[in-house]
């Protein structure tokens, strides 16, 4: 009981992290695809991370985006998607249709004003769907089930974490820029439940 605990605040931990290397690298001038500034300690949902590689459709805000794992560098960091219009898969979560919760993470509001992936995730609504393909072509569809914003220091479990079922939650960081901590200031989570083939 006390292993499987440790092991959810290990991934909870890491995903806050990940958040913050994502949110913090996004606008700076010389970009760097992933923060080698930050050391973390290797929680794992699985024995081995998971990998995956596929496409994100959503209709509704016109995204179809490339996937790419994110994991950790070989120092030892979290790493982030290497372009504005990927999306980053966490590799220390549940494998995408498996009981527990996928999280995929993408930019926005990119330098020079070039587009980003969730530049209009806050647009996506309640009951909208979204699709993930995979490298086989297997299609696995979730439907919106809410949507929240959060603070950036907000303490939010319930984005990396879930009792019972499958799902899928992607996330954005959004709000005002904030220069000092070079983030933003607010984080979009958008929550999607699979839907089930009947």
């Amino acid at each position: 009981m006390l292993r499987v605990i440790w092991n959810k605040v290990g991934v909870i931990v890491c995903a806050i992290l990940v958040l913050l290397v994502l949110c913090t690298s996004a606008l700076l001038i010389d970009w760097v695809a992933s923060s080698k500034s930050i050391f973390l300690p290797v929680f794992h949902h699985h024995n081995l991370l998971v990998t995956f590689t596929g496409r994100l459709e959503i209709p509704s805000i016109h995204v179809d985006s490339v996937i790419e794992s994110v994991g950790l560098t070989s120092e030892g960091a979290m790493d982030v998607p290497a372009s504005p219009q990927k999306v980053g898969f966490f590799s220390l979560g549940p494998q995408l249709g498996e009981e527990g919760t996928v999280v995929l993470a993408g930019h926005y509001g990119w330098k020079e004003g070039k587009a980003a992936v969730f530049d209009n995730l806050s647009s996506m609504q309640v009951g909208d769907t979204f699709s993930v393909i995979n490298a086989a072509g297997s299609r696995i569809s979730f439907r919106v089930r809410k949507t929240a914003l959060y603070d950036k220091d907000a303490i939010a479990p319930e984005v990396f974490v879930s009792e019972s079922g499958s799902h899928l939650n992607l996330i954005a960081c959004v709000g005002d820029w904030e220069v000092d901590e070079k983030t933003y200031s607010k984080r979009e989570v958008v929550f999607g439940d699979r839907i089930l083939v009947q």
